[in-house]
């Protein structure tokens, strides 16, 4: 290692014209230069006397030229930065990470990225693009005192980050389950499953519920950049998901149920269901054989394939006075379509189902998924077209038609279609008026022994809901409520059903569309 001597002669000798050259390239005149050189030289004796070792002797010497060309550029717009806890070094990467400063300006960079906006970027292009104020005025259409403001103001807000409490919130490393529902009247062009499918944004909706917040106090809980962040929220935005409740700080724009909330309603469930499920059993069996003979399935279905259809349409709590009007329903997302959204702390429950109907001259077609059973989406997309759906209905009616059979191969492996003994039959229910009449007389008799339950749900549910909605959403109360009772009940009935032996959930042929009368 060079002694102190030897360091004196290298800047000297050597770093004396390499500053100048450096400093020639960013000035406007040889004086300037010479000038800054001498300066840098200077400075650089000077820390020779004040530090007993400089590791990276370098590193070390460039960043002082760097900070005094810095200042030159500040005192030359009549603007003076002279916080030290600014001057970020910009040496060579390789030759930093030996530096003895590294950790500081690693936490300078950290709380550089959870800066937000205008306030970033304009500091990242002064200290290290190395911009002009007029120049970072010229290329932003700001004036330049909206950038000196930027750059005084953020420095400030640097400094608070930097001071904040360094520990990296748990979400960074362990993030939230969650879980987003759309229930609607209008058919969405806006995909919340879509939207929600990545971490990012899902930890975003929570962290924004409660109460409002500004893209650094986001970007500090996720440990995550600003600059991602806002592309994030941008999107949030656009969808009409996430609002911006006063400037700069924003809010989502849905209910969520919080996962100390869905434990509770978790056990007035199984609370109800204990005993239920068993009298759901029960009924089955008195009535299979009617069940069958209503003739939803024109082939000889399993017995596992009926239950499943049963245990969709019995009765999975009190319904009687469970309504909804069209202005229960809020229009959130931004196409326009009306309809609640709602998310859970928790993942998909085991037992939900997604659905989408198709609408054909004499019947509607229900395209249905278990989603966390099946683990992917297939009848939806594929039932949509009403050719198809028109297919399955035609094919379960005796109309084959030869021109078809590439439609045919493909609903055959998508289990939509099957053969049986070597004829072509529809693998989904066709819920007739029948079948109807019989699960409504079997449910007038359930829906009075759910009474007492449903009721407790109803109200517990009314009280949460109350409390953390929104406050643009308190007009949809009623909505939201009758939504989430039809929506636990509809997959935690399915879930005790699977527990208890009545529903087989490894049978490859669960199939739980339908058709009925238009």
């Amino acid at each position: 290692m060079q002694n102190k001597e030897q360091l004196k002669e290298l800047i000297a000798n050597e770093y004396l014209n390499r500053f100048l050259t450096f400093y020639i390239s960013r000035t406007s005149s040889i004086q300037d230069a010479e000038d800054l050189s001498q300066k840098a030289a200077c400075e650089c004796l000077d820390a020779l006397n004040r530090v007993d070792e400089i590791k990276n002797v370098n590193a070390y010497f460039w960043s002082v030229a760097h900070n005094v060309y810095k200042n030159y550029l500040n005192r030359r717009d009549n603007y003076i930065l002279d916080d030290d806890y600014c001057k970020m070094q910009i040496a060579d990467i390789s030759s930093k990470e030996e530096s003895e400063k590294q950790e500081l300006h690693n936490d300078i960079r950290k709380s550089l990225s959870i800066l937000s906006g205008l306030y970033r970027k304009i500091i990242v292009m002064y200290y290290y693009h190395e911009l002009k104020i007029k120049d970072i005025s010229e290329q932003l259409t700001i004036s330049q005192d909206m950038v000196k403001y930027y750059l005084s103001n953020g420095k400030k807000k640097l400094k608070e980050i930097y001071n904040m409490n360094k520990e990296i919130g748990e979400v960074s490393f362990n993030p939230k389950d969650f879980s987003i529902y759309y229930s609607g009247i209008d058919f969405a062009s806006v995909n919340v499953w879509e939207l929600f499918k990545r971490k990012l944004p899902c930890q975003i909706a929570l962290i924004c519920y409660a109460k409002p917040k500004t893209v650094s106090e986001i970007a500090s809980v996720v440990g995550c950049s600003s600059c991602f962040i806002e592309d994030e929220l941008s999107i949030l935005l656009n969808a009409g998901v996430i609002v911006e409740i006063v400037k700069d700080k924003y809010q989502t724009n849905f209910y969520i149920i919080s996962k100390v909330e869905l434990d509770v309603v978790d056990e007035l469930y199984k609370k109800m269901y204990d005993e239920h499920t068993k009298e759901v059993i029960k009924v089955f069996d008195e009535h299979f054989e009617q069940i069958k003979q209503t003739g939803i399935y024109n082939y000889s279905a399993t017995v596992d394939q009926y239950k499943w259809i049963f245990a969709d349409r019995v009765a999975d709590m009190d319904r009687r006075n469970m309504f909804t009007k069209d202005s229960d329903y809020p229009r959130i997302l931004s196409c326009g379509a009306r309809g609640l959204v709602f998310g859970l702390e928790a993942p998909t429950p085991k037992g939900t189902c997604g659905q989408t109907p198709t609408y054909l001259n004499n019947h509607t077609l229900w395209a249905r998924d278990l989603w966390m059973i099946k683990g992917y989406s297939s009848n939806q997309p594929t039932l949509r077209d009403k050719r198809t759906a028109q297919t399955v209905i035609d094919v379960y009616n005796g109309i084959i038609d030869d021109n078809k059979e590439e439609l045919y191969a493909y609903l055959i492996k998508n289990n939509i279609l099957v053969k049986d003994s070597g004829i072509l039959k529809t693998n989904i229910a066709y819920l007739n008026k029948e079948f109807l009449e019989l699960m409504k007389t079997i449910n007038k008799e359930l829906y009075i022994k759910l009474e007492k339950n449903t009721n407790e749900i109803k109200e517990y549910i009314t009280k949460i809901v109350s409390k953390s909605i929104p406050s643009n959403l308190k007009d949809y109360i009623n909505g939201y409520v009758i939504t989430l009772m039809q929506f636990f009940a509809g997959n935690k009935i399915i879930e005790a059903l699977i527990e208890n032996g009545f529903l087989n959930d490894k049978m490859k042929n669960i199939q739980i569309s339908y058709f009925i009368d238009k």
